[in-house]
């Protein structure tokens, strides 16, 4: 077993390390080995994990963070669910939570953790007993829009999120645009990607509400 780096480097978050970035390791001591290779460096988009596969530069790929975030990728890479796939933003607020000896979490996945505890699951969705009714939701920041489509999983009748703003997303949309932080919008791309295939859910952006105006919204006829 070779290891070149130490295990910072192997979990980097993504505003120190692109995505793959041992790829030139790898490369230099393969042509040396008749072992299987096993390599990681955050592997979160499936195009670069298939790639590196089918070309042959490695065996097997470790990809801890990004199972924590989708424990269905390979499943979802298998079947071509592609845009079901919940990718990792290489935040590192799993490994800081650990490293405090604190339960796990995971900014894309609420359930990580929470399996055995409460029996939540990230892929199955029990019918709300009070699915007939309206549901109001305020603020289309990543909480809102994770609020709203878990929502509409559930079959509420009608799920409105409402926005101050013109698009969802809420700080979520000036972090992600700062040097080397592109990934983490994925945390709202992947919730507006999922909000825009149900018919129950009316995103209501450019529209602020008042406590009166929530009132007014008053219980579902």
């Amino acid at each position: 077993m070779l290891a070149i780096s130490n295990g910072g480097e192997d979990a980097s978050p993504l505003r120190f390390l692109l995505e793959d970035h041992q790829r030139s390791w790898v490369d230099a001591v393969r042509p040396f080995v008749t072992k299987p290779v096993v390599g990681v460096g955050r592997f979160t988009s499936p195009d670069t994990t298939v790639a590196a596969i089918r070309s042959g530069r490695l065996d097997v790929i470790g990809a801890a963070r990004p199972l924590i975030a989708d424990p269905f990728l390979l499943r979802k890479i298998q079947e071509g669910r592609l845009d079901e796939i919940v990718e990792c933003l290489g935040c590192n607020v799993c490994i800081s939570r650990i490293q405090v000896s604190a339960r796990l979490i995971c900014t894309q996945n609420a359930t990580s953790g929470e399996e055995c505890r409460r029996g939540w699951h990230p892929e199955r969705f029990s019918v709300a007993r009070n699915r007939d009714n309206d549901v109001l939701v305020v603020g289309a920041g990543p909480a809102g829009m994770e609020c709203a489509r878990v929502l509409a999983r559930r079959g509420l009748r009608r799920v409105r999120l409402v926005e101050a703003q013109d698009e969802p997303g809420s700080s979520m949309r000036w972090i992600s645009a700062l040097p080397r932080l592109s990934g983490w919008g994925r945390v709202v791309d992947y919730r507006k990607h999922q909000l825009d295939r149900f018919t129950n859910v009316e995103l209501i952006a450019s529209t602020e509400l008042a406590v009166e105006d929530v009132i007014d919204t008053g219980p579902s006829s």
